[in-house]
């Protein structure tokens, strides 16, 4: 067909020189009329992948519809359920004390509620304060407060820094003279009563008192101002969450006989709600308490309050029951060190804190026919198809739900 083509295109070619015929043009007529049937194929083809992608298109959206409004398990937007169709309002007469909200469940009607007791969770607090006492770690002599003569410490008191210089002191000079002297200057430069300083066995003694919780002690440039009075930098009346463990095992109250302590591998062990935990020497203070607190299965919340100087710990779980257990399996945490005991505060082995107790209302049913107690050991909770949550208890006061 090609040879044949050519052959004519040459006649035409030749005969187009003596006639005057547009043999190019006439050719080229002769091709499109031979590529039709290939150009009407070619349209075929992209009008199918029209149609076939349309088609998926629709498909996608008729599933994207089904999933969404005609799945079970999306009871919110299920629409072969009454729920979807069924809707209520509710108004508190006090949403400060409880509001509501209907299922479809629910009875239209006025509710009367009256909030007795809210629940509340197990919760130990250490009996005492925890930490050290700021003082010096050997009794001062004559002739360390003389050193201490001129010299300069940095003292922190709740964020807010003071240098203080030491007088001169000759001899004779007691450890009685060095704490009046000290309390002298402490008192002008953070006001008289936020820091107390006594003296104990010879030792320099720092409290804090009124309204003033931590203070810590630096040295100057010299460092020997603190080391006359035979306190390490950076001494504190409280703990310090972010050091070890092994660096804080010396100062929980109650000198060597309180002294944390790890077991034969070098580890603290104890369990909360019989899940058991592990940490290392190297463990921070905080990195222990993030891990109680994230954990699932212990159920509770852990926190050193340095404003209080005291241990806290609460179980996530609300209501009467034994809902916060302790066991210590390794070492010394709980107990002298925590001031925490182990076993139950449900029992009364754990000594200080509160034990939880469920929520207790009054509702009365629809329109205030009959009214009757219900316990429960939440603040949530859901009664013939109207969730309750309660927020503030005040015994004999009424709320209404309508």
């Amino acid at each position: 067909m090609v040879s044949g083509l050519n052959l004519l295109t040459s006649r035409f070619r030749i005969s187009g020189i003596s006639s005057g015929f547009d043999t190019e043009q006439m050719v080229s007529d002769l091709m499109k009329v031979e590529r039709a049937p290939l150009n009407r194929l070619t349209q075929k083809k992209q009008l199918a992948e029209w149609r076939r992608d349309e088609y998926r298109s629709i498909a996608n959206l008729i599933r994207g519809f089904k999933d969404e409004y005609f799945d079970v398990l999306k009871p919110s937007n299920y629409m072969l359920s009454q729920s979807t169709y069924k809707k209520y309002s509710t108004v508190s007469s006090d949403d400060s004390a409880v509001t509501a909200s209907a299922t479809a469940d629910a009875i239209a009607g006025t509710y009367k509620i009256t909030v007795e007791n809210l629940a509340t969770a197990d919760e130990a607090i250490s009996e005492g304060a925890v930490s050290a006492p700021l003082q010096s770690f050997l009794a001062l002599k004559e002739s360390d407060i003389i050193k201490a003569s001129g010299q300069s410490i940095i003292i922190n008191v709740d964020g807010v820094s003071k240098k203080i210089t030491m007088g001169n002191f000759a001899a004779g000079a007691t450890v009685d003279t060095l704490k009046d002297d000290l309390q002298d200057k402490i008192d002008i430069a953070f006001g008289a009563g936020k820091v107390n300083v006594s003296t104990q066995d010879g030792k320099i003694t720092f409290q804090t008192a009124n309204g003033a919780n931590k203070m810590t002690v630096y040295g100057d440039s010299s460092g020997l101002g603190l080391l006359a009075l035979k306190i390490p930098h950076g001494s504190s009346n409280r703990l310090n969450i972010n050091e070890t463990l092994e660096n804080l095992a010396a100062k929980f109250a109650g000198g060597e006989s309180n002294r944390l302590t790890f077991d034969g591998d070098g580890n603290l062990k104890f369990s909360i709600n019989s899940k058991e935990f592990t940490f290392s020497k190297t463990t921070t203070l905080s990195s222990m308490l993030n891990t109680i607190n994230n954990d699932s299965d212990a159920k509770v919340t852990m926190v050193y309050d340095e404003i209080t100087d005291k241990f806290k710990i609460t179980s996530k779980e609300l209501g009467a029951g034994n809902n916060l257990i302790i066991e210590q399996t390794g070492g010394s945490f709980f107990g002298n060190v925590s001031k925490i005991n182990t076993g139950s505060i449900a029992t009364g082995e754990i000594k200080a804190g509160t034990k939880g107790e469920d929520a207790k209302v009054t509702l009365s049913s629809v329109n205030g026919i009959d009214s009757t107690t219900i316990v429960r050991n939440s603040n949530s909770f859901t009664v013939n198809g109207i969730s309750y949550n309660l927020h503030t208890a005040e015994a004999g006061k009424g709320h209404t739900i309508k």
